[in-house]
């Protein structure tokens, strides 16, 4: 389910209202993020890196944080307990590497935007 936006009058973005048919402009005012966790010793972590760098070519419009769970200084919440652990504003949405295919086709579907 879509988290709830607020957005202030005075920051309102122009494409906030479009015409629900709109479909190509409605959610570039929206931002995500998608954080994905690592480690040192994770042996699959190489292919995530590899899989975050592709994402970053193809979805400009999402903000990638890779975060290292070696570091002692990586805040992270109670449900990342395996790597790689990959979290779409805050909603977790793969343990464990997907297919680049499968994340590309649930990046979609949230609604974000590929490069033209």
């Amino acid at each position: 389910s879509a988290s709830h936006l607020n957005v202030n009058s005075s920051e309102t973005h122009p494409n906030a209202f479009l015409p629900a048919g709109d479909e190509k402009h409605r959610y570039s005012f929206m931002i995500f993020v998608l954080k994905v966790y690592i480690t040192d010793d994770c042996p699959t972590c190489q292919e995530t890196k590899d899989l975050v760098a592709m994402l970053q070519e193809i979805f400009p419009n999402l903000q990638i944080d890779l975060l290292n769970l070696s570091n002692p200084n990586t805040i992270y919440p109670d449900s990342v307990f395996a790597t790689p652990t990959f979290a779409l504003n805050g909603r977790t949405i793969f343990l464990g590497n997907p297919s680049p295919a499968e994340m590309i086709a649930c990046l979609q579907e949230e609604g974000i935007p590929m490069v033209e």
